[in-house]
């Protein structure tokens, strides 16, 4: 199961939620489908500050399944601190939109990395992980 991370913010249901994942060296992050920017901003800080925290890589698994509305801005500033982290092993997104595609194409332009990969459903993203641990 997940356990949920201390929270940053005041805001009591944040509109992007970061868990642990148990049992695996990972973070899911969840996008509800309407996104507060604040909630963003705090959300890759929760996981900037698991990777430093942490002593050997980390997986994100990013659900877009609610097809979210990114504040454009805040998702690639956010990202790219963590997008860049070498404790960051890879991201793991279930779902996808056009905007989503376009965002992870500019962060693998901009940091020169090709750290994504994309899944239909959370069960295939946590059969790779499974794949991974067993490794």
């Amino acid at each position: 199961m997940n356990s949920p991370l201390p929270q940053l913010s005041k805001n009591d249901e944040p509109t992007v939620q970061i868990d642990y994942l148990e049992g695996y060296h990972a973070l899911k992050m969840t996008w509800q489908h309407n996104v507060q920017t604040q909630d963003v901003y705090t959300a890759f800080h929760k996981i900037e500050m698991e990777l430093r925290k942490s002593d050997q890589p980390l997986y994100v698994v990013v659900d877009l399944l609610s097809d979210p509305r990114f504040p454009l801005k805040a998702t690639v500033d956010g990202a790219r601190v963590s997008y860049r982290h070498p404790r960051l092993a890879e991201w793991l997104i279930i779902g996808s939109n056009w905007l989503a595609r376009a965002i992870e194409r500019a962060l693998a332009s901009v940091t020169n990395k090709r750290n994504v990969r994309w899944f239909d459903s959370e069960d295939a993203a946590l059969a790779y992980l499974e794949k991974l641990k067993r490794s």
